[in-house]
């Protein structure tokens, strides 16, 4: 496999590129990395990369011409043309399922930002992707390049030395790894789990297999409702969940309308932060804590079973209401409010519109209310 990666600043990424995993793999021709400059492909004698925004406002942002001149002159170094990724906070959320699909790619070619961004007319026009690694802000492109070449690598054939390593890390199998220990048995009155002691492999794998389910469950329990669990690593999963046993009734299903699943499923990837499953070819799940929100195309039914859509405003819990709020904008909505309010009952939310016009509502986790109806 090939990177090329664009960078005003290759070095921010020569030393990290050249240790660790990544190094040997480099080493040992497995993947092969470039870093490539756009400041030589200005057409002015002090190769300058970035000019004032139209319009006004404050910072520099990236020019067009050295960009794709850098492209254009890089491609011809390498077979295939390259898959182009635009490496910037308005992108794809970066997850493991967005990296193997990645490693699938013979050649990729990474464009870092920086100041305020670059010119529009390389993402409408050159950019084939867009990939963020978190919903913050960075000085730059270079760390998320090294997040995604690194996070990229990994599942290449032959990158780690055990194929069993990869398959067994947080995220792989959709659940968080199981804790680890090492010698000595014993370190300050803390005790390695006797069962990791006994040498039952089978036993091993067991423990290992239910402290990964009660991990998600504790830490990451959006993770769980896509996870391949049996019917019994299901119940040790809402156990956790639910620490005492549910006696009420749950909303576990909301359904929503669309024309072009697709653009839907897009839509809600990027506001949710996860990519569900596909159901069927016009039915797509979003596991959401514990419940399911259906993208659902109704001409897949028929008429003795209609969908019945409830849309009357969806509402999702949220614990960072910010960060949702700047994922929905980021999303595209048909409409948005214009901030996050505080609500005269309590709550922190937004209200918004997805791009179908289905009213939405996040609100935020801890000033949810819930009714007065509980003990």
């Amino acid at each position: 496999m090939r990177i090329d990666v664009l960078t005003l600043f290759p070095e921010m990424l020569e030393a990290p590129l050249s240790a660790s995993i990544i190094g040997r793999a480099r080493e040992a021709g497995i993947v092969e990395v470039a870093l490539h400059n756009p400041r030589h492909y200005a057409h002015d004698r002090h190769q300058v990369a970035d000019d004032y925004a139209y319009g006004g406002g404050p910072g520099m942002v990236m020019k067009p011409e050295p960009i794709f001149e850098c492209v254009d002159a890089v491609r011809p170094m390498a077979p295939g043309a390259g898959r182009v990724i635009l490496l910037t906070p308005q992108g794809r959320l970066l997850s493991d399922a967005i990296a193997a699909e990645l490693a699938n790619e013979a050649r990729l070619i990474l464009i870092c930002g920086h100041y305020e961004g670059v010119d529009e007319r390389v993402r409408e026009a050159l950019a084939d992707d867009e990939i963020s690694i978190g919903d913050y802000v960075l000085s730059g492109g270079e760390p998320a390049a090294w997040v995604l070449i690194d996070a990229v690598a990994r599942h290449v054939p032959g990158v780690l030395g055990s194929a069993r390593s990869l398959a067994e890390e947080s995220h792989a199998a959709g659940l968080l790894e199981y804790p680890q220990y090492t010698r000595p048995a014993e370190y300050r009155g803390l005790r390695v789990p006797e069962v990791l002691l006994s040498g039952h492999h089978a036993e091993v794998e067991r423990w290992r297999r239910e402290q990964s389910i009660l991990r998600t469950a504790r830490r990451r329990p959006d993770m769980l409702r896509a996870a391949p669990l049996t019917p019994e690593e299901r119940r040790i999963a809402e156990t956790a969940l639910a620490g005492t046993e549910v006696t009420v009734p749950l909303l576990f299903r909301v359904i929503l309308p669309t024309d072009d699943v697709e653009r839907d499923v897009r839509f809600y990837a990027t506001v949710l932060g996860h990519e569900g499953e596909r159901i069927a070819p016009r039915r797509h799940y979003f596991y959401c804590g514990p419940t399911i929100l259906a993208i659902v195309d109704p001409r897949e039914h028929d008429a003795a079973a209609p969908v019945r859509p409830n849309v009357e405003h969806v509402y999702f819990s949220v614990a960072g209401i910010d960060a949702a709020y700047a994922a929905a904008r980021r999303a595209g909505c048909s409409w948005l409010e214009d901030r996050v309010r505080k609500r005269d009952w309590g709550e922190r939310s937004f209200y918004a519109r997805d791009p179908f016009g289905n009213p939405i509502c996040f609100v935020e986790e801890k000033t949810a209310f819930t009714g007065g109806g509980r003990a």
